[in-house]
């Protein structure tokens, strides 16, 4: 078993945008437990549980720690122990997710500051209860922050039919397209949206994703700055048959 198709990560990373230090601005990997994975594979409902988090700063090599983190991860899907209360959560219950867009880290940090004075002055056992999770608080902080250097948005189509893919991605190719790619139950389409003359075709009252929620309503689900699985990394569909998210376009 490979945990990784680094050519299809590696095409991944050098198309996401690069990293700035003004203002310092960085990317978030994660390893998550779904909850539709966890009903499938354990018989449970669970929230999306989150159980690895790495920043990438923007130093000169991010590109090649980023590889690193996510081949890191990979290998802890399979071989890591994480637990919902006494049981063991299997590998194909979870996946790799990112930000495609930098998160701004200066506004993230104000946030978490604030945040810690009020806590602190709060001055009660759960207050210093959480302040001691600082690593998630500012984490989360960071998720909140997008930067504003890109706007994304994914089309999720969350059915395995491969003439719809075409179909829709045929209807919005007049756009720029980021990426398209095929995950565990379906097609990621993501629209790179930062030309404000492209925000307006898709946006404007009328126009494209108007066109969208009219003829695909049920099957095409419209994100905005959405989380989306790593292109080379195991997303499995079935228990132990193995499925990567693959870079279609």
């Amino acid at each position: 078993m490979e945990y990784l198709l680094e050519d299809e990560t590696k095409e991944f990373i050098n198309r996401l945008p690069d990293l700035t230090t003004d203002p310092t601005t960085v990317h978030l990997i994660m390893l998550a437990v779904r909850s539709r994975k966890a009903k499938q594979f354990m018989g449970i409902k669970i929230r999306d549980l989150l159980v690895e988090r790495k920043v990438i700063r923007p130093v000169p090599n991010w590109r090649q720690r980023y590889l690193d983190r996510v081949y890191n991860q990979s290998v802890l899907q399979h071989h890591g122990r994480y637990h919902f209360d006494d049981r063991l959560v299997p590998p194909e219950a979870m996946a790799n997710y990112v930000t495609l867009s930098p998160r701004n880290v200066a506004k993230a940090t104000i946030e978490l500051m604030k945040d810690n004075l009020g806590l602190y002055y709060q001055g009660n056992e759960e207050a210093y209860q959480q302040l001691a999770k600082q690593t998630s608080k500012y984490f989360g902080a960071l998720h909140k922050y997008k930067d504003r250097s890109t706007n994304f948005v994914t089309l999720d189509i969350d059915v395995d039919d491969k003439d719809l893919y075409d179909e829709v991605l045929d209807f919005v190719t007049p756009l720029p397209i980021f990426m398209a790619t095929r995950t565990c139950r379906g097609y990621h389409i993501v629209l790179d949206l930062i030309k404000k003359d492209d925000a307006r075709a898709f946006y404007a009252e009328g126009r494209m994703l108007h066109k969208l929620r009219l003829k695909y309503s049920k099957e095409v689900e419209v994100q905005r700055d959405s989380q989306e699985p790593v292109p080379g990394t195991l997303y499995y569909r079935e228990k132990g048959k193995l499925n990567y998210v693959r870079i279609l376009q």
